[in-house]
């Protein structure tokens, strides 16, 4: 479970005690616990558990959505950070060019790959946003958004994926 090794990491780590470490620990407990509500309502309603589990989903679905929010609020504050550190390094870098130096360094490449795959980040999130909120509304005749929003959450986690393979 990725919720629970992130916590584990966490809860070793030595950090400085912030509300940005306490808000990091809410969402791996609260990612962990929706992974397994999520699990047990899965199994209700393949019919290996009792159908009655599955009156856990609205749960599911609102733990889900809390983990959403706040990864894309990490994940839009983590854009923009890189988004200033991308600016600084090319306002050195003009600087540098007058005095002979290189225009465009190896940290403004990984920069430029960071801001992209934030993008990417910040998509995904979107799209598991609004798939996440057509099942807490429970919004019947939504079947094809949720469907495009599902692909769109794929898509890009696939993209991430390989991003990082290369």
């Amino acid at each position: 479970m990725e919720p629970l090794a992130e916590l584990h990491t966490l809860l070793t780590t030595p950090t400085k005690f912030t509300s940005a470490y306490l808000i990091s620990i809410l969402n791996a407990v609260l990612s962990a616990i929706n992974d397994v509500i999520d699990d047990v309502c899965a199994l209700a309603k393949f019919g290996v558990l009792s159908p009655s589990l599955r009156r856990f989903e609205s749960l599911a679905t609102k733990l889900w959505a809390i983990t959403i929010a706040i990864d894309l609020s990490n994940a839009f504050l983590a854009h923009s950070q890189s988004v200033r550190s991308l600016e600084k390094r090319r306002l050195l870098n003009e600087s540098a060019v007058w005095k002979g130096g290189d225009v465009k360094l190896q940290q403004e490449v990984e920069l430029e790959k960071k801001i992209w795959m934030g993008k990417v980040s910040i998509l995904k999130l979107m799209s598991d946003a609004g798939f996440c909120w057509i099942d807490w509304k429970d919004e019947k005749g939504r079947e094809k958004m949720q469907n495009g929003l599902g692909l769109a959450s794929g898509v890009a986690a696939v993209t991430k994926l390989v991003w990082k393979a290369l």
